[in-house]
């Protein structure tokens, strides 16, 4: 209220009000104060104007008006005194900038084009069904959750760049602190099912010198940036192995694990019409259930039980491993599977364990659908909300904009093949 005052009294001034609208430090956009909004309000008449009404005003660059080199120079001609369109001579002196160009413009559209994930190839070579290539439910899933990102990594075979990052609060990633549990899990059941034992958790101390004698090799080949981040992730560990083993003494009185890293190759999982998809992996536990003669499949998870705590079945084809893994265990056992699921025995998870049940029609009509996608060569980019672990947002650019732009390019292409299939897809629950 005072600089309102403060301005009436120069009412009959010229008065510039000005603010930086980006940070120089982190490349930040930067907003007016409410003070200015309010003063633009009053001044245009405009009581509902928004912030971004205030784009309109003029802007001054940090430009020199005295070039000293060619490049201010150019910076004098395109923003200062004499602005001009330079797009068409600055593309064709920089072809890669015009092929950028051409694929943002392409991107921008309502047509489905190679820079949105659609190509050429043939079904012969794209469809899993068909290629006779060997996929790993983790890549299915992958390819269900993003296809283009699958379309990246798998297809294109892009490889980020790796960044070298210090963070003194973090010794090992959450991939490799996940590898680092499957490793100690392992062992300690192998010992515990080779001395002819029970899980319980009078084996803690054991299992505690199996935990240390693997962080010390990783210690060895990942050095901690510092004492506190390894004692952290130490003292996480080992809390995971006492709740493993308080888990295991009470819900595994009846059954007896009998595989760990279960290997399974050319796994033929049928899809109806005389179509199958080849299959291989490692499942991380089968139990054996001798009373019911039945067995359980669970793999272990490092993580918190999050994106398992929607329910269903299939989640759009996102969560299908365990459907996978349990029609592997059966072929090679030749026995029943009444339990499949994913174990968490970690304080984030807390040692839950979730089951997920299918029929053979469920899981085949939603691998069908997402074939049915990638066979017309399309890999459509997800939703914002599964950009946040990606590799590849530099390529994808802003994740919220991406997936509009594949909303509109979806709703513009109702009637392809693959945005149909895609779309039905979605609905699988």
């Amino acid at each position: 209220e005072q600089f309102r005052r403060l301005l009436a009294r120069a009412s009959s001034r010229e008065i510039t009000l000005s603010w930086a609208t980006i940070s120089l430090k982190d490349r930040r956009e930067r907003f007016p104060s409410p003070v200015l909004l309010d003063i633009y309000r009053t001044s245009t008449g405009n009581a509902t104007a928004k912030f971004e009404d205030m784009d309109e005003v003029a802007k001054e660059n940090f430009v020199d008006r005295q070039p000293l080199s060619l490049w201010e120079w150019w910076l004098y001609r395109r923003f200062d005194l004499h602005p001009s369109d330079l797009r068409d001579a600055i593309l064709a002196a920089y072809p890669g900038l015009a092929t950028g160009a051409e694929a943002e413009a392409a991107r921008d559209s309502d047509a489905i084009t190679p820079w949105d994930g659609k190509i050429a190839a043939g079904a012969a070579a794209l469809d899993p069904r068909l290629n006779g290539a060997p996929y790993s439910a983790s890549g299915l899933e992958t390819m269900a959750s993003c296809p283009y990102r699958y379309f990246l990594g798998r297809i294109l075979r892009v490889h980020p760049l790796e960044e070298l990052e210090f963070d003194p609060d973090t010794w090992l990633n959450a991939l490799d602190f996940g590898t680092m549990i499957h490793e100690v899990l392992e062992a300690t059941m192998n010992e515990i099912c080779e001395a002819g034992r029970k899980t319980s958790l009078a084996f803690l101390p054991r299992m505690k010198e199996i935990a240390a004698t693997y962080l010390e090799s990783w210690r060895a080949n990942v050095p901690p940036p510092s004492e506190t981040a390894f004692e952290r992730q130490r003292d996480l560990l080992l809390d995971s192995c006492e709740i493993f083993l308080r888990t295991e003494e009470r819900e595994c009185g009846e059954v007896t694990p009998k595989f760990f890293e279960l290997p399974f190759d050319d796994f033929r999982l049928p899809l109806g019409r005389g179509k199958s998809v080849t299959l291989r992996g490692f499942i991380d536990r089968v139990d054996y259930d001798e009373a019911r003669d039945e067995w359980h499949v669970w793999d272990y998870k490092s993580g918190s039980t999050y994106q398992f705590e929607r329910g269903g079945r299939l989640q759009c084809g996102t969560k299908i491993q365990h459907a996978i893994y349990a029609r592997a265990v059966e072929e090679k056992t030749g026995g029943r599977v009444t339990k499949s699921g994913y174990y968490f025995p970690t304080p984030q998870g807390a040692g839950a364990r979730i089951t997920r049940e299918c029929t053979n029609q469920e899981l085949s009509h939603a691998l069908n659908l997402l074939f049915d996608t990638v066979a017309e060569g399309y890999y459509p980019h997800c939703g914002a909300g599964a950009c946040t672990w990606c590799d590849f947002t530099e390529i994808c650019g802003d994740a919220k904009k991406a997936a509009q732009r594949t909303e509109r390019k979806i709703e513009a292409n109702g009637s392809d093949p693959a945005v149909e299939a895609w779309l039905d897809l979605q609905e699988v629950k």
